[in-house]
C-alpha cells in the first residue's frame, strides 16, 4: 500500500462504527486467506458505503468479490429495493463470499455471479443501468472493464477502480513489470478521457474516482 501500515491502522481506528457483519468478514479474511490484504478494509469499506448513500444509488455493480466485504458494505447503504451485482471468477472464493452474504440481513440485495467478468458484462449491462461501479479484480483487464462499462452507464454515474497507484510503482521509472505498465496505461487513458471527470484518491493503494459527464 502507498499508505503505511501504521497510518492505515490509525485511519481504521478513527472512523464511525461499522456493522458487526463487516467486522466479522474482515476478521475471518485475515484469519483464513493467504492474501488477506486484498480485502477492502474498514476505512475503504465505509467510504464505499457512504458513496452509495450519497449517490442515492439503487443499482451497484462490483467486479471482484473476494470474501464479500466491499459488496456487503455497499449493500448496507442500498435502499430496500436496491440491488448489487458482484462478479467473482474464483469458484471457491465465490462460495466463501456467498456464505458470508447468507449470514447477513442484506443478502437479498446481493446477486453473486460466478465467472469471468468479460464474459458476463454484456448480459449484465444490457439488463440494468448502474449508478455506481466498483472494479477490484484482474488488474490486466482493468482498462477493458473501463472501456466496456463507461459507454453503458448514464451521465452522472460513478466508476471506482482500486489499486491504481500499485504500491507507488506507477511513479517509479525503474519499475517496468507488466502489471505496473497496465496501470500506467489505465491511468494515462482515464486522465485524458474527455467523457469523464476523474481524479485518483490516495486511499490505501490508490483509487480512481470517475464520474461520467
Amino acid at each position: 500500500m502507498i499508505v503505511s501500515n501504521e497510518l492505515q491502522a490509525y485511519l481504521d481506528q478513527h472512523l464511525s462504527a461499522v456493522s458487526t457483519q463487516l467486522k466479522y468478514i474482515e476478521r475471518q479474511t485475515y484469519l483464513n486467506e493467504l492474501q488477506p490484504h486484498m480485502v477492502s478494509g474498514l476505512h475503504q469499506g465505509l467510504f464505499l458505503k457512504m458513496l452509495v448513500h450519497l449517490k442515492s444509488a439503487k443499482n451497484v455493480l462490483e467486479i471482484g468479490t473476494f470474501t464479500g466485504f466491499s459488496a456487503m458494505a455497499m449493500a448496507e447503504a442500498l435502499p430496500e429495493d436496491g440491488r448489487l451485482v458482484t462478479i467473482e471468477k474464483d469458484v471457491e472464493m465465490a462460495a466463501k463470499a456467498q456464505a458470508n452474504f447468507n449470514k447477513s440481513s442484506q443478502s437479498y440485495k446481493i446477486n453473486l455471479r460466478v465467472g469471468d467478468a468479460i464474459d458476463l458484462l454484456d448480459e449484465i449491462l444490457d439488463s440494468t443501468y448502474f449508478d455506481l461501479v466498483f472494479i477490484d479484480a484482474d488488474k490486466a483487464k482493468n482498462l477493458e472493464y473501463y472501456q466496456t462499462i463507461l459507454p453503458r452507464v448514464l451521465s452522472g454515474s460513478l466508476i471506482l477502480i482500486d489499486n491504481v497507484l500499485w504500491k507507488g510503482k506507477v511513479m517509479d521509472a525503474k519499475v517496468n513489470d507488466k502489471t505496473t505498465q497496465f496501470f500506467r496505461e489505465l491511468n494515462d487513458t482515464i486522465a485524458a478521457d474527455e467523457r469523464v471527470v476523474a481524479c485518483i484518491l490516495p486511499i490505501r493503494d490508490g483509487m480512481w474516482f470517475i464520474q461520467k459527464k
